[in-house]
């Protein structure tokens, strides 16, 4: 501990104090710089052995607006495949695969701050999942996939693994490729609470313009908003 120094009683107050307050003052800075690389990684991460993506930073009164984007992706992607499912209700696999450049299009229009470099990745990415059922189609001259049903149900699951990077077996289990992003994450808002970043499916919005990333953050700033939402200990 410090002894006390001759100009301490002279001073108002002690020089230990100074010391105290000088160091709580680069803790402070050291604090800010932490969470500004913390936002730095949140907006990178996702990037690997891909082309290089950054998230787009949205406000809260955007939320509304992202979800109609995806919902026009989708529904554009689905316009263009329908048209595999011929009149004999086979589904013409091939058709699907040739019209990659025009799913890379539809990303590229539609997503924000995103690359045609990446959107040409993501849709390649996405069909290769389904490149064994190309070929096994081919080898069964074509006859594989033959009710609506059926030829349906692919082709919206070809959509999904395009919108949410990964795809699912027959038994909806969700299978892993290599932390592929989703697009719904590709923009995220700023918490009020803690300022962390998150994806904007995932905030929850609050009163007055309020937004936070999760119920921890919305129940410490606004516990009369949120009752009936119990501590876990």
């Amino acid at each position: 501990m410090m002894e006390p120094q001759i100009t301490d009683y002279y001073n108002e107050e002690p020089y230990m104090m100074k010391i105290i307050e000088n160091m709580n003052e680069e803790l402070s800075e050291s604090q800010k710089e932490n969470q500004i690389l913390k936002n730095k990684l949140k907006l990178l991460e996702g990037n690997s052995d891909r082309p290089f993506i950054k998230k787009t930073i949205i406000t809260g009164e955007a939320i509304q607006k992202y979800p109609l984007i995806i919902k026009t992706i989708k529904e554009q992607l689905y316009n263009i495949m329908k048209n595999a499912m011929i009149e004999d209700e086979s589904l013409n696999i091939r058709y699907i695969f040739d019209h990659e450049k025009d799913y890379i299009d539809i990303l590229d229009n539609n997503l924000i701050n995103v690359s045609r470099e990446w959107c040409e990745y993501r849709i390649k990415n996405a069909m290769e999942k389904y490149v064994s059922l190309f070929y096994l189609n081919e080898y069964c001259c074509g006859d594989l996939i033959n009710n609506d049903y059926l030829s349906d149900i692919i082709i919206k699951k070809i959509i999904d693994s395009i919108i949410t990077g990964y795809s699912e077996d027959i038994y909806n289990y969700e299978i892993d490729y290599g932390n592929e992003p989703n697009l719904y994450d590709l923009c995220i808002v700023k918490c009020d609470k803690c300022n962390d970043y998150e994806s904007y499916s995932n905030i929850i919005e609050g009163t007055y313009g309020r937004f936070y990333c999760d119920y921890y953050c919305y129940k410490e700033s606004e516990p009369e908003a949120s009752p009936g939402f119990e501590d876990d200990y």
